[in-house]
């Protein structure tokens, strides 16, 4: 059964939010503060190995989800989660775009 946009984008937003998948944003944020070229230094905590491809896998999941949000809606979708000035530029310049709807 084919699924709504309502129920895409609900999908989106359970992706985004704090916690998800074991903290797995949080994790990735943790380590690539401390990560230098690719090596953490020998006192970082231990990192899952497979925390690369989960992030990728994440970040595919997230792009794909959102094409199908696009392709059942026709209309540009923008998610923002806090309100610092870049993004208020950012939705400043896209609602002035006939098609968008922000969520």
């Amino acid at each position: 059964m084919p699924e709504t946009p309502a129920e895409i984008a609900a999908r989106l937003e359970s992706l985004i939010q704090p916690g998800y998948r074991g903290n797995l944003l949080a994790r990735g944020l943790a380590r690539g503060l401390i990560w230098r070229n690719g090596i953490l230094p020998a006192d970082a905590p231990n990192f899952s190995p497979d925390l690369t491809t989960n992030l990728l896998d994440h970040g595919f999941h997230l792009l794909a989800t959102s094409l199908r949000l696009r392709e059942v809606q026709d209309r540009v979708v923008v998610f923002i989660r806090r309100p610092k000035q870049s993004n208020l530029r950012l939705a400043m310049t896209i609602q002035q775009t006939r098609n968008a709807v922000f969520i």
